[in-house]
């Protein structure tokens, strides 16, 4: 125990608080004088309050007073400690009258809570003024009782004795009626608690005032709102926080108010003392009046309502704007109220039509004005009440007379149903396509003259495809044939003269083959690279999660020995044609399989990810990468960033997965760095 105590007051363990403050006298003093003066009124408030409840033992709940005196010592001493740890490191001490604070802050709090009902049952000061006056009258009719006992005694001596028990019956009652008086006074005391402790629990400021307008009481939300004293704002005070602006009419009302009796209700704004600004309110006051009908009490509210007005301000700027909007919108805009009547018409109506909106607007005739042909209005009108306020699913597409006779084709689009406005019953937009329209009959025109065109071009490109068709076996023939004699004939001179060549000759001879063999495979893939760009397109839904998979099987059993991880989405799927598409994975696949090669490890991942809202398939490699300086030759045929001798491949690969990626209109690019692997995208 002695050592616990012992640690418990020692200040070996830590360093003063004043370090913290790195020694800076005018920040220590700043502290010391802070710390200090709070601790001297936390000490001096108690002592007012045990000096009250001393004085004052008709004050109820008076020991909730001596418990908010020990929460205030207590709070007073933890303040006390902050200037001696300046010095003195006793922090276990100082935490530990800060946890007695806790505590009997949190049993104060606790006990504040249970006694609320018990103040909110207190009698209000209406009551209790009411009772005082019933008290006053009946004191009054005592003394006048007891004069007249006193001139009755004198004057009939001999009817004493009969008169003691009547008096002795009377003085009886006249105790009973002193004690009830003193019930009534204390209920009327704690009437006019329960009403304070009521006001102050509102939202809105509360305010009472005498009959000739002088304010004599605010609630606590009028102190913490403007940050002033009552002693400030008392009588008329109150003006000091009023707007300027508000200032003159506010006191024609309030003076209106009191002289007339009638009930008062104002908008002004306050300033409020957190930040400066000034907030509006609305402000409204009723009489409170006795049994002769005057007035005895005025008793008044201010509701903050500046949100209000900011949010009715809004919507007037936002109607506004609308109007403006609608005036200058490029295109044509109408409403019609449910009668029918045109209630819209804005400038690009006019400047389409010819007609103001002073000669549409509300005017009867003026569909007759719009559409003078009888025969197209009654066809328009039927169609219009088949459609009803969903005519732009209908036939939209009307022919409108301007004031000038010129008939122009507008485009009409009811939008009504999906932004409702209150009195309109259906409303759209137009567009004038007389243009349009002239365009689309020349073009048709057009169309039909380049029909024959089309049909001539097609045969004529059938037959080029042919030609062309022909063309490549008849090249893939006539070039393989010299090819298979040069490596065959390589081939035996290295079988059958192997003792009569030395290394050199062997050498030579084996660079010859390869170079045949890589000449057959250029045919081989132009040939491939010809058939993807004609052969004919079935697009189906594919699986490219499934394919991928394959091919990564594929590429694992041709070489077990390596160690590359597949990472591949399930469930990706896409709209194309599944042998092509299946040539595209195999060419990304297989050249992140190829540039992994020189790594112990490799992971190859297909994905997809989305760009500008568009799904983008990739591979994904952490192989040899390439400089993107050299991007531009990338999808060019018998383009290679790398060496034959590093790798091989004969740069026919990725212009194939460009041709079918085109013909599926899709675009396909690449990322990446040398060594830091590469990654192609391509979208379907």
């Amino acid at each position: 125990m002695p050592e616990i105590l012992n640690n418990f007051f020692s200040t070996k363990q830590f360093i003063p608080h004043g370090h913290c403050y790195l020694w800076k006298p005018e920040l220590v003093w700043l502290h010391i004088v802070s710390d200090s003066l709070i601790a001297l009124a936390y000490y001096s408030i108690p002592v007012m309050l045990v000096y009250l409840v001393h004085k004052r033992r008709d004050v109820p709940f008076h020991w909730m007073f001596l418990m908010f005196g020990a929460f205030i010592v207590a709070c007073g001493t933890t303040h006390l400690m902050e200037v001696w740890t300046l010095w003195h490191p006793t922090y276990w001490l100082s935490g530990s009258i800060k946890i007695i604070t806790a505590i009997v802050s949190l049993y104060t709090a606790s006990e504040l809570v249970s006694l609320l009902p018990k103040v909110l049952t207190l009698p209000s000061p209406a009551q209790l003024q009411a009772a005082n006056l019933a008290l006053e009258k009946e004191i009054t009719e005592r003394k006048w009782a007891e004069s007249q006992i006193r001139t009755l005694n004198a004057e009939l001596e001999q009817r004493v004795s009969e008169r003691t028990a009547a008096l002795r019956r009377s003085n009886e009652e006249l105790a009973t009626e002193i004690v009830e008086r003193r019930r009534v006074e204390s209920a009327l005391r704690e009437s006019e608690q329960r009403y304070r402790f009521l006001a102050d629990a509102m939202p809105q400021i509360v305010w009472t005032a005498q009959p000739d307008g002088g304010l004599d009481y605010y609630n606590q939300r009028w102190y913490a709102y403007t940050g002033m004293t009552f002693e400030q704002t008392k009588d008329w005070g109150w003006q000091l926080v009023l707007h300027p602006d508000d200032l003159q009419l506010c006191l024609e009302r309030w003076t209106k108010a009191f002289q007339t009796g009638e009930s008062y209700e104002i908008e002004y704004r306050f300033k409020k003392a957190a930040d400066g600004t000034y907030r509006w309110h609305l402000s409204r006051a009723l009489p409170m009046r006795n049994s002769d009908g005057e007035i005895v009490l005025w008793v008044g509210t201010c509701t903050d309502i500046d949100d209000q007005k900011q949010a009715a301000e809004a919507l007037r700027q936002s109607e506004e704007q609308l109007r403006r909007v609608v005036q200058n919108m490029p295109v044509m805009m109408n409403a019609v109220d449910a009668n029918g009547n045109i209630i819209i018409w804005n400038r690009e109506c006019e400047q389409v039509t010819g007609y103001s909106a002073n000669e549409i607007v509300r005017n009867s005739k003026a569909i007759e004005l719009l559409y003078p042909d009888t025969a197209y209005r009654h066809q328009a009108s039927a169609a219009w009440a088949e459609c009803g306020s969903n005519y732009c699913n209908c036939e939209c597409e009307w022919e409108i007379t301007s004031k000038e006779g010129s008939v122009k084709t507008v485009s009409w689009f009811n939008i009504s149903e999906q932004f409702p406005i209150s009195g309109w019953a259906a409303w759209g937009i137009g567009v004038d396509i007389t243009e349009r329209k002239r365009a689309e009959l020349e073009i048709r025109q057009l169309n039909a003259q380049l029909e024959q065109r089309v049909v001539e071009r097609t045969a004529q490109l059938e037959a080029a495809n042919a030609e062309l068709e022909a063309f490549s076996y008849s090249v893939s023939h006539d070039l393989r044939t010299p090819l298979r004699s040069i490596d065959g004939f390589s081939q035996a001179l290295l079988e059958d003269y192997m003792d009569k060549l030395d290394a050199l000759g062997q050498n030579y001879l084996q660079r010859v083959r390869l170079a045949t063999q890589r000449m057959g495979q250029l045919i081989d893939d132009l040939l491939n690279l010809s058939r993807v760009t004609r052969s004919e397109m079935h697009r189906e839904s594919v699986d490219l999660s499934a394919i991928a998979q394959m091919i990564a099987t594929e590429l694992q059993e041709a070489q077990p020995e390596r160690q590359v991880e597949f990472q591949i989405v399930a469930g990706l799927v896409a709209n194309g044609d599944s042998r092509l598409l299946r040539i595209v994975l195999e060419n990304l696949l297989g050249n992140a399989w190829k540039f992994t090669a020189k790594h112990s490890r490799a992971r190859i991942e297909f994905s997809r990810s989305s760009h500008n809202g568009i799904h983008t398939y990739f591979v994904r490699d952490d192989g040899t990468g390439f400089d993107m300086a050299y991007i531009d030759k990338l999808f060019g045929a018998f383009q290679s960033l790398h060496g034959a001798t590093e790798f091989q491949g004969t740069g026919i690969g990725l212009a194939t997965v460009q041709r079918i990626i085109h013909r599926h209109s899709g675009r396909v690019w690449a990322e990446a760095a040398v060594e830091q692997g590469a990654t192609f995208y391509f979208t379907l």
